[in-house]
């Protein structure tokens, strides 16, 4: 039910040595620019097919689909190219989902993400 005190006492020392607090500042930097490029990456290759929504947190974007595309379909597809995205509707309560993808960007490095934007263009094809 606990943790080893061994654990607990290493995991102390590295908060109190303000080496969470330096983790937290640079992965947060990390994240502004993953989604920065992610933004960016949409508005040049699909600004006819994605409209970002609005977010303040999380290491993923929703963008509304504003071309007759269904979602589903081209979530699998895009996979198949290796662009990994999910429909919005997956997270949706009830059948009247929003037709959208979820775009994560806590796993892909910030190099990768244009070149995953372009699969996720060409999936739309």
């Amino acid at each position: 039910w606990h943790v080893a005190s061994t654990t607990q006492s290493i995991l102390a020392d590295f908060i109190a040595e303000g080496h969470l607090a330096r983790h937290v500042r640079r992965m947060r930097l990390e994240y502004v620019e993953r989604q920065g490029r992610l933004l960016e990456a949409i508005k040049t290759h699909l600004p006819d097919h994605l409209q970002p929504l609005p977010s303040l947190a999380g290491l993923h974007l929703c963008a509304a689909v504003r071309q007759p595309v269904d979602a589903r379909a081209w979530a699998e597809a895009a996979t198949r190219r290796g662009a990994r995205v999910e429909p919005l509707s997956r997270h949706a309560f009830s059948a009247k989902a929003w037709n959208g993808l979820v775009l994560g960007y806590g796993l892909i490095e910030t190099t990768d993400i244009e070149d995953a934007v372009i699969a996720l263009k060409l999936a739309a094809e």
